[in-house]
């Protein structure tokens, strides 16, 4: 066993890489192999890439929430706080509340669509009613 003067193991895995290259982890006293090239661990790596794959599950929303209804902005306020809940409390991942936020920021900009669409409709509505009246936005007029 190869040791530094701190007495460190400097022993390296004397596997090789996909790309040629020595491997450069550091082995265990009296192994020659480290746990990621060692064939007599195969089984003990597929079990800690699946612990692993259970561990980085992103949690989503569960299939039973609610419909809600979403009209205004004032209905998207307890989706957004529940949302936050959920993150605080370690029920849903940080990306899917992202993925929520963004969806109702673009609501959001649908509202204001259809509000500037419906003021523009009002101001329409007007300005043909005052051409009927002759002489309400006539300058001309005294």
């Amino acid at each position: 066993m190869i040791r530094g003067n701190d007495g460190s193991n400097n022993r390296r895995c004397g596997a090789r890489k996909k790309d040629g290259d020595p491997c450069s982890v550091k082995v265990k006293e009296g192994d020659k192999r480290c746990f990621f090239h060692d064939p007599g661990k195969k089984e003990e790596r597929r079990a800690a890439q699946a612990r692993g794959g259970q561990a980085n599950r992103a949690l989503s929303l569960p299939i039973d929430v609610p419909d809600f209804v979403l009209e205004t902005v004032s209905d998207l306020r307890p989706i957004l706080a529940a949302t936050m809940k959920r993150v605080l409390r370690h029920e849903l991942s940080p990306n899917a509340a992202t993925a929520v936020c963004n969806l109702a920021n673009s609501l959001m900009k649908t509202f204001d669509d259809r509000d500037l669409r419906q003021r523009l409709q009002d101001l329409e509505r007007l300005v043909a009613q005052s051409d009927k009246k002759k002489g309400l936005f006539d300058p001309d007029e005294g």
